[in-house]
């Protein structure tokens, strides 16, 4: 498994894309805010959880902990569902303040708000069931 510096921009656009249609722009301080939670709990926790991630592949490694790994992993999807949760309250509220006309124009926002939520609570039953939410790991 390589790791990619790349692939994390593909999880903060994704939340810059509900927030900011159609106009482009992220001008809120809650949007700020919310992409800034996106881009911490998957690229800062990322990384912190690779050090202690116990295979080999890993280049980053400093302890092979896999307790410590695992709690790593809990508290980032975790903190990822939660910011899934807000974006998700954001882009549901602003639907449902916009006059008539202005609703068809955010049904992108609504339908990102609405996927983001059904993947916030699948973590969120995962996390509580004991599930791991790593593909080819557990």
């Amino acid at each position: 498994m390589a790791f990619r510096a790349s692939i994390p921009w593909i999880y903060y656009s994704r939340p810059a894309l509900v927030l900011g249609f159609p106009s482009g722009r992220i001008s809120a301080r809650i949007d700020k805010l919310i992409i800034a939670g996106f881009a911490i709990g998957t690229g800062l926790v990322q990384v912190i959880w690779l050090l202690f991630r116990p295979v080999p592949e890993t280049a980053l490694l400093i302890s092979a902990d896999a307790g410590l790994a695992d709690a790593i992993d809990r508290y980032q999807t975790g903190f990822n569902a939660t910011m899934g949760l807000a974006l998700a309250i954001v882009g549901v509220s602003r639907w449902f303040r916009a006059a008539p006309p202005l609703r068809r124009l955010l049904m992108p926002t609504l339908a990102g708000s609405l996927a983001v939520l059904v993947l916030a609570v699948q973590a969120y039953y995962r996390s509580i069931s004991g599930e791991f939410m790593r593909a080819g790991d557990g």
